[in-house]
């Protein structure tokens, strides 16, 4: 099936692919791109469906000119499986990620030299900037996210992660999904560092959550990320990483959330979709 592309705020463009992959309703697997004066793509996806990408791309920007490649993490390969083939495309594109999924896995994988971004470090894109933002073990240990600084979108990986084929944009609950999905699934290790993280982010007050694996939630919704459960039980990857070969007893980690966020109401609609 031929990605969907969709503009989902100013310049900012979605790109979704849905496969079965052995789920009753199926995955969506989302690229995103900013067709800004240096154009970044977020996520390459995987080596089997590049040419359907790379020919949405294609329709949004020629595949030259795209000067930067991202992810949220780099371990699996959704997020940079088909990079070299992007960068054989792109002879003037640069990999851009956080220091340790640079040091630890891009490194090895790349056919040129990475960029390591610090936590916090601004990247010029020519008309507007994205900020990355290190999110370590939230959800995987070398994980990151970008903030669109200009239109205020999140770009925040494997949060948030729901079965099936929801629509570009949402203003659906993200919370109970995501939940229903990790307690099936145990999709990403849940574990003291989640809430902390989840605070910070909901600080942000982005106009937008982009999900790799689900829609992109509108306004309000992305402040209720504050909101996920006050106990939450590792799963079982991170019960062994914590006990090691002690074989401690279980300990649930248990850590408040506090207070309500600070939502954005009335924020302008900028969807639409694009034909390929």
């Amino acid at each position: 099936m031929a990605p969907r592309v969709d503009e989902i705020a100013d310049g900012i463009f979605r790109i979704c692919t849905h496969r079965p992959d052995g789920l009753a309703e199926g995955l969506v697997y989302n690229q995103f791109l900013i067709r800004a004066e240096q154009p970044l793509l977020m996520h390459t996806g995987m080596r089997t469906i590049f040419p359907d990408v790379a020919e949405a791309v294609r329709s949004l920007v020629k595949l030259e000119d795209l000067r930067w490649i991202s992810g949220a993490h780099a371990s699996r390969p959704d997020e940079f499986g088909s990079v070299n083939d992007f960068l054989a495309a792109a002879p003037n594109a640069e990999v851009v990620a956080g220091k340790v999924a640079v040091n630890v896995c891009l490194r090895h994988m790349v056919d040129r030299p990475a960029r390591a971004l610090a936590n916090g470090e601004v990247l010029d894109l020519g008309d507007r900037t994205v900020r990355f933002l290190a999110t370590a073990h939230v959800p995987f240990w070398e994980a990151g996210v970008l903030l669109d600084e200009r239109e205020h979108v999140l770009f925040c990986g494997d949060l948030f992660t729901v079965e099936g084929n929801p629509p570009p944009v949402s203003d659906a609950d993200l919370i109970a999904p995501a939940l229903d999905f990790e307690r099936r699934l145990q999709h990403f290790t849940v574990s003291a560092h989640l809430p902390p993280v989840l605070r910070k982010l909901a600080d942000l007050r982005p106009r937008m959550l982009a999900c790799m694996h689900g829609p992109a939630y509108n306004g309000e919704r992305c402040g209720r990320c504050r909101r996920w459960p006050p106990t939450t039980t590792p799963s079982p990857r991170s019960r062994e990483h914590k006990e090691g070969r002690n074989g401690a007893r279980d300990r649930p980690c248990r850590r408040r959330l506090g207070g309500e966020p600070g939502e954005r109401r009335g924020q302008r609609q900028h969807h639409r979709r694009v034909e390929v």
